[in-house]
């Protein structure tokens, strides 16, 4: 215990206060988050600090920096002498979005491939098989339920790949993505559920094989044809 005294950190020059209002943003801002990721707000929206601050019963301020560091993350906008609002993303910028997060998600598969074991295989078709028999079951799944399900099929892939830290980045990518998927899923039926249900299994089986360049192609496209889908909804909007 007398080490770690020794060790200088950071954080120990933080105020009491100031430690106190990062975990009431972190804390704001995880909660503004999950809301957008799940669709509760629209395109556009107005985000009122005040209100926030009223609802999670803290200053403004935390919610200030929650909300900038949400833009950061791409959500939503500060606008000066304006306000906050929901992004409004462009169709031409979403497809350029996914065809980037497509690139990263088709390495990762290839390095799956390369490094697949007997153990993470058996997690990797079981994540690929209860997606599936959930979207035979209910084609018009809560969107909650299914971008669990698919985030636990990627996880997996993922988790075969052992990326390390790159796995965080990955992250951020899939939690704006299934803010958009759940945004634009409001404006129709959901039959590409399916069609994501048969690119999982050819994903899979790509990785089964060994086959690192054609999991790559598959896990890349699978990304593409999902912004290609958001894209063309958005235009609806």
């Amino acid at each position: 215990m007398d080490a770690m005294k020794d060790r200088w950190n950071g954080d120990d020059l933080l105020s009491a206060e100031s430690q106190s209002r990062s975990r009431k943003r972190d804390f704001v801002y995880d909660a503004i988050k999950r809301s957008l990721i799940m669709g509760e707000y629209s395109l556009g929206e107005e985000l009122v600090a005040l209100k926030i601050a009223t609802t999670f019963g803290t200053s403004r301020q935390p919610v200030m920096d929650a909300l900038r560091k949400l833009q950061l993350d791409g959500f939503v906008e500060v606008v000066p002498q304006v306000g906050v609002r929901v992004v409004r993303p462009s169709p031409a910028g979403t497809v350029d979005y996914y065809r980037i997060f497509g690139a990263l998600e088709g390495i990762a598969a290839e390095m799956a491939a390369e490094r697949r074991t007997a153990s993470g295989l058996v997690i990797l078709r079981n994540a690929v098989e209860l997606s599936s028999r959930m979207v035979e079951e209910d084609p018009d799944l809560p969107m909650e339920e299914y971008l669990s399900l698919n985030r636990r099929v990627h996880r997996a892939i993922h988790f075969l790949a052992q990326p390390g830290d790159t796995l965080n980045i990955a992250r951020t990518y899939w939690d704006r993505s299934d803010f958009l998927m759940a945004i634009t899923s409001k404006l129709g039926p959901k039959q590409w559920f399916l069609s994501a249900d048969h690119e999982h299994h050819a994903i899979l089986d790509a990785i089964a094989n060994g086959d690192g360049s054609s999991a790559r192609e598959l896990a890349t496209q699978h990304l593409v044809s999902i912004g290609g889908f958001v894209a063309e909804k958005l235009t609806e909007l």
